[in-house]
Parts: C-alpha cells; sequence; structure tokens
C-alpha cells in the first residue's frame, strides 16, 4: 500500500512540475524559424522578426485554461504593440480554420492566428500540451517557456524583458 502511495505521489508531482515554468532550454537556443501565413492572409516569416521580442501561445479552441489566459495575452498585447513585442497564436491540435477563428473572436485577439495544420510548428517547439507560452528575445533565441496555464502576470514581466523597442522594424501594417 505504501509503495502505491508513492508511486502516485511520484506521478502527481511529475505532473506539476511538467506543468510549470520551462528553462528556454526546452527549445535549445535559437527558436525555431517558420514560414506561414496566417488567417488573415498575412505571411509570418519568424526570421524576419528579429529585432521585436515574440510571444507565441499554443492553443486550441477547446481547451480551458488557453481560455483563460487569452485576456491577459490579449491585455499584454495592447500594452506592449508599441514597444517591440509581437504576439502570435499558433492553432494546434486539428482545430478546424472555423474553430481557431472562433477563438480569436471571443477573446477579441487582433493579433496573427496560425492554424498549424501538420503540427510541425508544435513539434518544432516541443509543444506536448496547451497551452504553451514562448518567449523569443529580439536576437531569435528562446529565452523563457511557459508549460500549461501561468498566470498573464508571469509572462507579462517576461515579455517585458525582450521588449524590442525602436530595433523593431514590423509595422502595424504587417502584423497589427
Amino acid at each position: 500500500m505504501k509503495k502505491i502511495r508513492f508511486v502516485s505521489l511520484i506521478a502527481c508531482v511529475s505532473v506539476v512540475l511538467s506543468l510549470s515554468v520551462a528553462p528556454a532550454s526546452a527549445v535549445r537556443g535559437t527558436a525555431p524559424d517558420f514560414h506561414v501565413l496566417d488567417l488573415a492572409g498575412r505571411e509570418i516569416w519568424l526570421s524576419k522578426l528579429k529585432g521585436c521580442g515574440v510571444v507565441l501561445q499554443f492553443a486550441a479552441s477547446w481547451c480551458g485554461y488557453c481560455s483563460e489566459q487569452a485576456p491577459a495575452l490579449v491585455k499584454a498585447h495592447q500594452e506592449m504593440r508599441n514597444k517591440g513585442v509581437l504576439f502570435m497564436v499558433v492553432n494546434v491540435y486539428d482545430d478546424s480554420d472555423n474553430d481557431a477563428l472562433g477563438y480569436a473572436s471571443r477573446h477579441g485577439i487582433t493579433f496573427p492566428v496560425i492554424r498549424n495544420h501538420s503540427d510541425a510548428i508544435a513539434r518544432a517547439y516541443r509543444v506536448s500540451g496547451v497551452p504553451h507560452v514562448v518567449l523569443i528575445a529580439p536576437n531569435g533565441t528562446a529565452r523563457k517557456v511557459f508549460r500549461g496555464y501561468s498566470s498573464g502576470q508571469d509572462f507579462v514581466r517576461e515579455a517585458n524583458a525582450i521588449a524590442g523597442g525602436k530595433q523593431c522594424k514590423v509595422t502595424t501594417e504587417q502584423i497589427p
């Protein structure tokens, strides 16, 4: 009986630790590049965003924790879009385009939403569940990874640290 309790305790601790902040090394240095069209038809190359901080939220329309986290991302985007931090949602796990657009609409998301059809971006970023937020510094390196739900305060503080300021040359016509 004690052995079963100990194994259960280890399993619970493992789950809790997997939902915490992971070091940037979970992505290993330079953030993997991608070239996609967002759902508004804009072409996005991550590598062309050097000089800007980038916040990627990997999410799914059916994910309750993603929905809880979305308002904090929207608020952070509104506060930081003129400071050289770009926000994007990477929609994963077989949501349809309509599901992804509905998620964005429900939460007032005006920044790019990328439909990750083959989950290639999620695999490159080692996403094993949602929500999963990756903060990328202006030099293109992954600075911090948040696995599982985290409060908006956690990633807003970190997003301030990756602000590209005047180095960020992306205009609001390219990415709002």
